[in-house]
């Protein structure tokens, strides 16, 4: 069996993704250090503005140093090409600015990354139930609960609402 070109590129993207994300991981940094990757990350952007993996390293950068707005910024634009790790990070940084909309927007593109994953449901119950949307949290917990009849969350969420 062999890979259809695009197939290749998207496994060449998701190593090359890793790696340069457990580069950003690696150790704790000053914001002296951070700023300098920063500016590093930004100069090789204007030669490739389109590369998703520079888009995603200067996301982490930004969420390190604090900037939550300018990681979303780029985090959001890796979502040309949905790549679970880049939309759980992404996920993660809304999460903790409270945006509740753009949660629910990324998690649905999630779901179609992840369609068996009873988490990614549950999560989008939850995120509904945030902003009272009652019917559409019920009816992501029940489609969670579909995957896996014993995913606990799933029902605690139920309870909740």
């Amino acid at each position: 069996m062999t890979l259809s070109t695009k197939s290749l590129l998207f496994l060449i993207g998701l190593a090359l993704s890793a790696s340069l994300a457990e580069s950003v991981w690696a150790r704790p940094e000053s914001r002296t250090e951070l700023n300098k990757k920063i500016a590093t990350l930004k100069k090789r952007l204007e030669k490739q503005p389109d590369n998703l993996d520079l888009h995603y390293s200067l996301g982490i950068l930004y969420y390190k140093r604090g900037d939550k707005d300018s990681a979303i910024k780029h985090l959001k634009r890796t979502n040309e090409e949905p790549n679970v790790k880049r939309l759980k990070f992404l996920i993660k940084v809304l999460e903790e600015k409270n945006d509740q909309l753009e949660v629910i927007r990324t998690l649905t593109i999630l779901s179609g990354q992840l369609p068996q994953s009873p988490n990614v449901f549950t999560s989008l119950g939850d995120a509904y139930l945030k902003i009272n949307k009652i019917d559409k949290s019920i009816e992501n917990y029940k489609i969670a609960i579909s995957k896996y009849k014993k995913h606990r969350p799933a029902y605690d969420g139920l309870l909740n609402v």
